[in-house]
């Protein structure tokens, strides 16, 4: 220690010790994010700030919350934690404080770039007066855990001052503490009593988990004689759980090994398999352990490292499970973990981002720089020497359980602070299949559904955060649930019972609530071998518990042997196929070949992925001589994937010739997917091939389903294809007729003030997903805009301000924003388009707030549903024009003056070429008002001024041949 150290803490000043004065002086200062610094990613900080206080107030109220989660300590007492930045936590820290020297520290955590911590605490005397202590420049921080870092007196020496971010208030965050927050952490609660919901089941807590002893439990596995292993998430270690006969408790035997920071365990091979994560404890750093029994006296004492794996945190290395047949062994990363180098590979090798568009990062900076595979599950031998890329492409799958098929499953994360955008996916139940990709990628780059190089989800499940997997295959309950996978969800304290049902090669799924409670931090579970369902509460510094759930109704239990015999020949098809993942085979071409237009698409995926693993030059021509349209899309897709540039054109010409007119809408997917790798893969074409393809598209588009939008116009403006512009502008005045996509579950989202609390400001917004895809696709839009088209795209950014989303919504809105504006070469006219763009839009017009409201929507055959409709002279009425034609063909709605409806009509002919950017609208003064041309499944507001004059006003569709049959009369009365 150095002289002036001494000095200073001799006087009692300490490295930014403040007085009670000092304090009291700053109570009107508002608290500032702060951090390490300005770059930071994921990992944990250590901040202090020091202050003095001469007598010990009345009340002291601590208001703190962090990007991404925070414990806080007084005096190196623990007096909270959180895991929800867009929550203010508050704990009364009264009984904490001392006369003279105190210290609030607080260690935080960041998941990503955009890091933040911001803290307040306030403190009342009985004189009224009033002190505080913030975050501010007088705080101090570090990355290195010093011994004691807790205490009011340590030497700071290597500490260094924060990066202040802004004050509260500022973006991405906003102003967190103005929010409604909780007294108390939910986190630091005691789990509660859980509920499970299928009758003649019953659930228990057995065990509370001393965290001070033992830590926060968050993996569990099974030995041979009934003794569960669980594992604390930090530094504790490992714990055998000796169950006790009845109601007697459990006995918990910690092992003597330096091993913790578990996200798998199993028992397997008369051996403890630890997947390590997060720390280095005893020098075990994040990989695959295997712990023995070296001497035979019943204790673990042995451990041998199998593979190191490169990552740690949540979204790091996971679960271990055997598999169905007992001889091997599956890992899992989260998609922060990279690959163990595997020696063989079922996955086809050559994965890559394949985004057509320009991808925009996460506008928070989460996992901006992470690519392909993403989260992945790798097989190996019980010794760990031979790994094989089993399925990668998850976001973040924690665990997974086999069913009585010996089929896998898993639950994958969602984004949350996606939601709201077009690109978000709920978490979701995966079929995990050999070689099988599953299509998450980084910011909007996630691939949807309908892509058929990926493979979609036996079911969405919601907003939630995915941990356990469990199988209840050896557990005495009704046959139903002994099929059952428990898919554990962590935020909203469920444990879902999903009921599979086979469809083809694979499944489709149900979810039933088995367990609940708030909060319920669910982990990990077993069956024992009584029969009885095991799981575990904790995570994330959490209080954890031991629950028991038994069966006591009278249905009847037996033991379910064998598989599902529903589905069997397409699933044995399956995995005969995926014999030939991995490897070159002489038979693979011609076994597999037959079974590229199979019906089912699981089948199709494998037979193209056993392909794919041979030498192009073996099936190439084959491929583009294959006549069956399904068999052609399937075999083009390998080879737009596999092949070489060389490819291209002939790749183009094939796809030109397929019959589109016959396709399903699912084929006409999967061709525009193949379309885009090839180019993605293969480079641009040329203007003249570009253009081509274009005018092939163009009749096209829009279409009838928001799918095929989406692919259509991330085409067409991939091929700078001037008509998109006046055709996809008109779209963004288009809303959805209901919520878009996503289904919300109130009850669920309630249990989590927090995440719960954004999906329904969200819902409430109803933001319009839809719209957003096309402004992200137009954003890259070189040519046709008009300033017309112009103005019109920018005014829907002071729409968008209406909507609600996740964390990032807001950062995604305002970068596309950006980028449009830098399209703009000219420098006054985008002064203008941003000034535009920043003004906020009413959704309802000013004045409009009480009009009478009228629906009108469409038949089939060309026919409103509506023949008349009646409104007061002179009154604003508020027109919803919804297209739900069964046919799915576009309409307008234009209303005319009195007796000029067939001049109307021959104008919107006499438009011509230019008929389809004006809506086929003409610009004249005998239309009063009129819609653009609305696509099947969208609505849009008319506003309108009904005319002072009584009489009858015609309505009508002006799409040629539309006017015909489609009109009706408005009856203006007095």
């Amino acid at each position: 220690m150095n002289r002036l150290t001494l000095v200073m803490m001799t006087c009692g000043v300490l490295f930014g010790s403040v007085a009670v004065g000092q304090a009291e002086e700053a109570s009107d200062s508002a608290p500032q994010w702060l951090w390490a610094s300005k770059d930071a990613k994921s990992e944990t900080i250590y901040a202090r700030r020091a202050f003095t206080i001469a007598l010990l107030p009345q009340t002291a109220k601590l208001s703190i919350t962090c990007d991404n989660g925070f414990i806080a300590f007084v005096n190196g007492k623990k007096v909270g934690n959180g895991d929800e930045w867009a929550k203010r936590y508050e704990f009364d820290v009264k009984k904490h404080l001392q006369s003279g020297d105190n210290v609030l520290a607080v260690q935080a955590t960041n998941e990503g770039s955009k890091a933040g911590l911001v803290a307040q605490l306030v403190m009342t005397h009985k004189d009224s007066k009033s002190g505080s202590v913030v975050t501010d420049k007088q705080w101090w921080v570090s990355r290195e855990k010093q011994e004691g870092w807790q205490a009011p007196s340590i030497n700071t020496e290597g500490w260094q001052r924060p990066v202040l971010l802004g004050k509260m208030g500022m973006a991405p965050w906003g102003n967190v503490f103005a929010k409604a927050g909780s007294k108390s952490s939910a986190s630091s609660a005691v789990a509660s009593e859980a509920t499970v919901h299928p009758k003649g089941f019953a659930v228990e807590k057995i065990y509370d988990v001393p965290k001070a002893e033992q830590g926060s439990w968050v993996s569990m596995t099974i030995d041979d004689e009934g003794r569960l292993y669980c594992s604390d998430q930090g530094g504790k270690g490992l714990f055998r759980v000796i169950l006790g006969k009845g109601d007697e408790a459990p006995k918990i035997e910690p092992l003597p090994l330096k091993v913790s920071g578990a996200h798998g365990l199993l028992w397997a091979f008369d051996s403890l398999y630890v997947c390590v994560n997060e720390g280095s404890f005893g020098g075990h750093k994040a990989g695959l352990y295997r712990i023995t029994d070296s001497n035979g006296d019943g204790d673990l004492d042995e451990v041998t490292s199998l593979r190191r794996i490169e990552g740690s945190g949540e979204h790091g290395p996971h679960a271990v499970v055997l598999s169905p047949d007992g001889e091997s062994l599956y890992v899992l990363g989260g998609n922060h973990t990279k690959p163990p180098v595997p020696e063989t590979s079922a996955v086809v090798p050559n994965y890559d981002e394949d985004q057509l568009l320009p991808r925009s990062p996460d506008a928070r900076g989460h996992a901006a720089s992470i690519r392909a595979p993403g989260g992945w599950i790798a097989k190996t031998d019980p010794e760990g020497k031979s790994w094989e890329m089993f399925c990668s492409g998850f976001r973040n799958q924690y665990d997974v359980a086999f069913n009585a098929d010996g089929e896998m499953f898993t639950f994958d994360s969602d984004m949350e602070w996606d939601s709201g955008m077009p690109w978000y996916r709920p978490t979701r139940i995966y079929h995990c299949t050999s070689g099988a990709e599953y299509g998450w990628r980084t910011g909007t780059g996630k691939w949807p559904a309908w892509y058929p190089d990926a493979l979609p989800p036996a079911i969405d499940i919601g907003p939630g955060c995915p941990t356990g997997v469990v199988s209840g295959l050896g557990a005495k309950f009704p046959v139903k649930y002994q099929r059952a996978i428990y898919a554990f969800d962590w935020t909203y304290g469920t444990i879902y019972a999903i009921h599979l049902t086979p469809r083809g090669g694979s499944y489709v799924a149900e979810k039933e609530e088995f367990v609940t409670g708030v909060p319920l931090n669910v982990t990990d579970g077993v069956i024992g071998k009584d029969g009885h369902f095991y799981f575990a509460v904790g995570g994330r510094g959490t209080t954890s518990a031991l629950y028991r759930v038994r069966y006591q109704g009278d249905a009847p239990t037996e033991k379910v042997n064998g598989g599902n015999k529903l589905g069997w020949p397409e699933r044995e098809l399956r995995r005969q196929l995926e014999n030939f993942h991995g490897r070159q085979d002489t038979n693979a071409i011609s076994v597999a070949w037959p079974h590229l237009s199979d019906e089912d698409r699981f089948v199709r995926y494998a037979a193209r992925t056993a392909i794919e693993h041979q030498l192009v030059s073996d099936w190439r021509e084959r491929a583009l001589n294959e006549s069956d349209p399904q068999a052609a899309l399937t075999v083009l897709l390998a080879l737009a994937r596999q092949g070489e540039g060389s490819d291209r054109d002939a790749l183009l010409v094939r796809l030109s010739e397929l019959p589109v007119a016959e396709m399903t809408e699912a084929q006409k997917l999967e061709m525009l997917r193949v379309l885009s790798l090839t180019f993605i893969r293969m480079g641009r074409p040329d203007e003249g091939t570009a253009r081509e393809v274009a005018e092939a598209l163009l009749p096209h588009y829009p279409a009838a389903s928001d799918a095929l939008n989406r692919e259509l116009v991330a085409m067409l403006v991939y091929l700078n294809a001037p008509e998109v512009v006046s055709r996809t502008v008109p779209l963004l005045s288009q809303d959805a007729v209901a919520l878009e996509e996503i289904a919300f579950d109130d009850a669920l989202l309630k249990r989590s003030k927090g995440y719960g609390g954004t999906f329904l400001q969200q819902k409430e917004s109803n933001p319009q997903r839809q719209q957003i895809h096309y402004v992200y696709a137009l954003k890259n839009a070189t040519e046709g805009w008009t300033p017309k088209l112009r103005r019109a795209y920018f005014t829907w950014f002071g729409k968008a301000q209406n909507f609600r989303g996740g964390a990032s919504f807001g950062g995604f809105i305002e970068n596309f924003r950006k980028e449009s504006l830098a399209k703009i070469s000219d420098e006054a006219e985008r002064a203008v388009m941003d000034a535009l763009s920043k003004t906020a839009v009413r959704l309802v017009p000013k004045g409009f707030e009480e009009a009478t409201t009228e629906t009108i929507g469409m038949l089939a055959n060309m026919k409103f549903n509506k023949d008349t409709l009646t409104a007061k002279a002179g009154t604003k009425l508020k027109l919803v024009v919804v297209n739900d034609d069964p046919m799915k063909l576009m309409h307008n709605f234009a209303l005319l003056d009195s007796d000029s409806l067939a001049k109307v009509l021959e104008s919107s002919i006499a438009l011509g070429a230019q008929g389809m950017a004006m809506d086929f609208v003409p610009d004249i003064p005998e239309v009063l008002a009129s819609t653009p041309q609305v696509a099947p499944g969208r609505q849009f507001m008319l506003y309108l001024n009904v005319p002072e004059e009584p009489g009858d006003y015609p309505y009508v569709c002006t799409y040629p041949g539309h006017g015909q049959l489609m009109r009706g009369v408005l009856t203006v009365t007095p």
